[in-house]
């Protein structure tokens, strides 16, 4: 044990613990309350939530055309991609994704309003539609993406932040 006398061995010792033990610290900090954030990104009434919703009425509006002969394949498979990834994938993913689902289910709803639809279909179309507004807007009005912004900006700063990164925490991402 005599490498402990020697100066340079000690200091490079101690800096090596305090490191460890702030990586430590960090983790057993930050992580509990960027937890309680994501949480929120799948709570009930949520973002995660009212993508399901989306999903749902965006599955009608797919079939409806379907059923008048028009090409769904496309809004089709990214409806399920988007429904599958709801609990996988990161909320900036999602929300890429989400923008590519409207566009489809906009494009798809636009085509069935020119197409000559029964009054049952008509009636189901806006339905269908009137989900899709809904949970729009409720995804718009989401608190969520706030949460993420206050707690980076006003939490950690940007020093916070990047220690948090440096030390391998899993910082929330905005829904954009």
């Amino acid at each position: 044990m005599s490498f402990l006398k020697k100066p340079l061995v000690a200091f490079l010792i101690c800096v090596i613990v305090v490191c460890a033990s702030s990586v430590i610290s960090v983790h057993a900090k930050l992580d509990r309350k960027c937890e309680a954030i994501t949480e929120n990104f799948s709570a009930a009434g949520g973002i995660a939530d009212q993508l399901g919703t989306v999903c749902t009425a965006g599955s009608g509006i797919v079939q409806l055309a379907e059923s008048y002969g028009l090409e769904t394949a496309e809004a089709g498979d990214l409806c399920k991609a988007l429904r599958y990834s709801v609990s996988t994938a990161s909320p900036s993913t999602l929300a890429r994704l989400y923008s590519i689902v409207l566009g489809q289910f906009n494009d798809l709803e636009a085509s069935l309003r020119r197409a000559e639809l029964s009054e049952k279909d008509a009636a189901l179309l806006e339905s269908y539609s009137a989900e899709l507004k809904a949970a729009q807007s409720a995804i718009s009005t989401d608190s969520y993406n706030s949460l993420v912004s206050g707690f980076l900006r006003d939490k950690l700063g940007s020093f916070g932040t990047g220690v948090a990164r440096l030390c391998g925490v899993e910082l929330p991402e905005k829904f954009a």
